[in-house]
């Protein structure tokens, strides 16, 4: 079996709403998790959250202002997740683009979440299909995601997909003290989420000069992925590939 793991980022910094994730065999997820937690005892943290580190809060305080440090983090991060994932799945949907088409056509999706995520799922099918048909995808998001109802209803009726799962990326406190334990494999996909957005939100920057676009982001550039963002025109098109008429 194949599992692909996926986080979402948002922000109205950026306009839209993401779902980011890597897709890897079981095999080489259980590797992953070896060495990535090997990698987090190594600089003694006890998990990885790429907001928390590119503010030097919680655990990542000791490398305030030491960008050595930092990115030599990050290096390592990005060969642990490389070593181990087959597949990268980026989708973005631009969140008044969304609204707007809801208004226009009969769309059942809830949220920009629900679409990004119905998309990665969907990608992940066709490329299992397509290189390893003999084989299923299971997939897992972060817990914290804004539309889980949304998500699952849509793939419910999509005959080659598995309903997703939701899991924390760390461990966390349940109810009567009981330990909910996180998914490593979901603080890869949180760090791809992280990296997309931030490159999204600065890309003007970018094209006027203002800003280089980050090293962390192009260290997560050597596994193929299915990429694509979701404005309005994009949206209209989706919609009519589907069969959709306006209202």
């Amino acid at each position: 079996m194949l599992t692909g793991y996926f986080d979402e980022a948002e922000g109205g910094d950026s306009g839209f709403t993401f779902v980011c994730g890597w897709i890897s065999n079981v095999g080489r997820w259980e590797r992953f998790a070896f060495d990535w937690k090997l990698l987090l005892s190594s600089h003694n943290l006890p998990y990885f959250h790429m907001k928390e580190f590119s503010q030097s809060r919680g655990p990542f305080e000791k490398w305030k202002n030491n960008e050595g440090s930092r990115r030599k983090f990050l290096s390592q991060a990005a060969d642990v997740i490389h070593n181990a994932v087959q597949r990268a799945c980026i989708c973005g949907v631009k969140n008044e683009d969304f609204t707007r088409i809801r208004n226009e056509y009969p769309v059942s999706l809830s949220s920009p979440y629900a679409l990004a995520g119905r998309m990665c799922i969907a990608w992940s099918n066709a490329w299992c299909r397509h290189t390893q048909p003999s084989l299923s995808v299971k997939y897992v998001f972060e817990d914290g995601g804004p539309d889980k109802r949304g998500l699952k209803a849509s793939i419910a009726h999509y005959p080659h997909a598995q309903l997703p799962t939701f899991e924390p990326s760390r461990n966390i406190a349940g109810k009567r003290g009981a330990i909910r334990h996180g998914l490593v494999q979901l603080q890869a996909a949180d760090f791809l989420a992280y990296e997309i957005r931030k490159f999204v939100q600065d890309h003007p920057k970018y094209k006027t000069g203002e800003r280089n676009p980050r090293i962390s982001l192009g260290l997560l550039t050597h596994t193929p992925a299915d990429i694509r963002l979701y404005g309005y025109d994009r949206l209209v098109s989706l919609c009519q590939a589907v069969g959709l008429s306006r209202n």
